[in-house]
């Protein structure tokens, strides 16, 4: 456990000790986390949404492209990876049927919601932004220092509660949807360093500023 990168770790300790909400009747957590409303938080997680946005690893993608086209494609193939799974097989698949909170509990419950936010009604499993979030945190913590590991963990967790916390999302949507994001990321990077041989061809670890450089 100690030789895993901390991100990982951190990724499992979640896993493990967040069962049980998973347990608990839908949408309990999120009753109880809509009860916490204030104008700070609903600000404060309003913005933190767009983590998740597809807008950033867009971005991203663009940004690697000038330093490290391995690294660019390692990333772009967990994006898709990713979306792959969480549209194809969970949003318009298998989990279609789901609603999100706003359909499920109806007019039978009275919900906070957050001003200026676009509340969706179908499509909840698994939650989209969190798997995205997921996928770029834990490329940047793969990628960086890894003393990085456990605040960006931190940080793609606050995108999943904002998920929840904004009411697009139950807990078990984003409980899934992190972990594809994470398992998105391990499964391309050893795919590219076990069964190809890209990772060890110093033409890939160049960019379009065409200087060798390894993040």
């Amino acid at each position: 456990m100690k030789n895993l990168h901390p991100f990982i770790r951190a990724h499992l300790v979640f896993l493990v000790i967040a069962v049980p909400i998973l347990f608990l009747p839908k949408g309990k957590f999120l009753l109880w986390l809509n009860d916490l409303h204030t104008p700070f938080w609903d600000s404060f997680f309003k913005y933190a949404t767009y983590l998740g946005d597809g807008i950033i690893p867009a971005v991203l993608i663009v940004l690697l492209l000038f330093v490290n086209y391995y690294r660019t494609l390692v990333f772009t193939a967990a994006i898709l990876l990713e979306t792959l799974i969480v549209q194809g097989v969970g949003k318009r698949g298998f989990f279609s049927h789901l609603v999100r909170p706003k359909k499920f509990f109806g007019e039978d419950v009275a919900l906070n919601f957050v001003e200026g936010v676009n509340v969706h009604g179908y499509h909840t499993f698994p939650s989209g932004h969190t798997a995205v979030a997921f996928v770029l945190f834990c490329f940047l913590a793969l990628s960086i220092n890894r003393k990085w590991g456990i605040p960006l963990f931190l940080i793609a967790l606050i995108v999943g509660i904002s998920r929840v916390y904004i009411l697009q999302h139950f807990f078990i949507d984003i409980y899934f949807g992190a972990l594809i994001g994470t398992a998105s990321v391990l499964i391309i990077q050893y795919f590219f360093q076990q069964r190809t041989n890209i990772s060890q061809n110093p033409a890939w670890h160049k960019g379009l500023l065409g200087e060798r450089l390894k993040l």
